[in-house]
């Protein structure tokens, strides 16, 4: 079997650009989370 690479580059936006992340506890919150699912899903996060 054949390795693929696929790059991945999400960039987020809240209705009418709201400063929705301005926490750093709810920056880091969200960002633990995204990572979590990479690694069930195994992606690779870097």
């Amino acid at each position: 079997m054949s390795w693929v690479r696929i790059w991945v580059h999400l960039v987020f936006s809240t209705k009418y650009r709201r400063p929705f992340l301005k926490s750093l506890e709810l920056r880091e919150t969200m960002f633990e989370h995204i990572a979590q699912n990479a690694k069930k899903k195994e992606y690779l996060v870097g």
